[in-house]
């Protein structure tokens, strides 16, 4: 009965159920939908099955692979014309234009005939489209246009509301994953950035993996550890890193920090770092750096960046993106414009939380304090 009333008319004292999400600088509460709207169901998605020519994959990596150098090559190259272009980078030629059918599509052989296999269309797409994610938008588009037209009998026209329809899919996906990743930040305040590298002496990407997992779900169990992070070079074309936002209680640091000098490939000069003696005795290296305050926004998005690059998260069991619970009418100050359902709560309010009923107050500069009250009670 109160779904349609404005946010003015409604009492007081009425209770609204929903969820306490914190932007980084205001209590937001997104009350939810009424239940006429949980009931309706979306259309079951049915994907057009294809048979697949494997080497349609192989061609996608060389299309994006950097291009080899020759030993004579590079002695030519010493003194180049000057009335010549060189481009070093092979996807330049293709920017602005779209990619040849012959490059991508399966070329068949009579003496070999390559193997098929049948998948789904948009599953083809997706792979496409993570093989190609370090290509600019304009070129990329190009390619998948160009790859998928023989599955649409070479209709241009249909091919190209597939490939934008999807395209707008993952766009809207990253957003959505970018925007509960940020959620969880700001609601958890990490206080350490980690980023761990294996070292090929003690083991193999794979054992980096699964020992690294390991490690931090027994620290989570153990010692009340909460983490965020994102692999980089999960797709095998760098070394594999664990780029971590983490919550570290006081007394539960293990090993000691220490100075440490190495070489930056990227600045390619010799910098300081902290590390941790024990991270560097499990996996091979790690560098430390406490989030303060001010820089808490920097490090933030230094991590979630890997996720618009195609990083894999992985993320602790006690690190929610929100508080679920009843939030009086009272404790509101106004909705926000052109969000349906959402408003803008009061720098102190209180929630009562699902499961326990206790009353826990969020401050909105330190959410992470009522986040652990309510985490002791359960």
């Amino acid at each position: 009965m109160y779904y349609n009333q404005s946010f003015d008319e409604m009492p007081e004292d009425m209770l609204l159920h929903g969820k306490l999400i914190n932007d980084g600088g205001h209590n937001l509460f997104q009350r939810d939908p009424p239940p006429s709207f949980r009931k309706k169901r979306r259309r079951k998605y049915v994907d057009k099955e294809v048979e697949v020519d494997d080497s349609v994959f192989e061609n996608a990596k060389q299309a994006v692979a950097p291009k080899e150098v020759k030993k004579d090559e590079i002695e030519e190259s010493e003194h180049p014309p000057s009335n010549e272009n060189i481009t070093e980078n092979p996807l330049e030629s293709v920017e602005n234009q779209a990619v040849e059918e012959e490059s991508i599509a399966p070329q068949n052989s009579q003496d070999k005939p390559n193997k098929t296999h049948k998948m789904p269309l948009r599953k083809l797409f997706d792979e496409l489209y993570d093989t190609w994610l370090s290509v600019k938008w304009k070129t990329r588009r190009n390619m998948l246009i160009s790859a998928l037209k023989p599955y649409f009998e070479n209709d241009y026209k249909k091919t190209v509301a597939f490939v934008d329809s999807n395209l707008d899919r993952r766009r809207h996906n990253t957003g959505s994953r970018f925007r509960r990743a940020r959620n969880k930040c700001n609601l958890n305040r990490f206080n350490y950035f980690v980023t761990f590298t294996y070292s090929d002496a003690k083991m193999d990407r794979e054992t980096f993996k699964k020992k690294l997992r390991a490690y931090l779900k027994n620290k989570v169990n153990r010692s009340g550890w909460k983490y965020y992070g994102v692999w980089e070079g999960w797709d095998g074309k760098k070394r594999l890193h664990f780029h971590a936002l983490m919550y570290i209680p006081d007394g539960t640091m293990p090993g000691e920090l220490v100075k440490e000098r190495r070489y930056n490939t990227n600045e390619k000069r010799m910098k300081e770092t902290i590390g941790n003696t024990e991270f560097n005795e499990k996996f091979g290296r790690s560098d430390v750096s406490e989030i303060i305050e001010p820089m808490k926004d920097a490090a933030y998005q230094y991590v979630l960046k890997y996720l618009n690059k195609g990083g894999k998260a992985m993320v602790s069991k006690n690190c929610p993106e929100y508080i679920s619970g009843w939030v009086k009418r009272g404790e509101l100050l106004c909705e926000m414009e052109k969000r349906e359902n959402r408003y803008i709560a009061y720098p102190d309010v209180k929630i009562i939380v699902d499961g326990t009923g206790e009353v826990v107050t969020v401050d909105e500069r330190k959410p992470q304090e009522a986040l652990r009250k309510i985490q002791n009670f359960g």
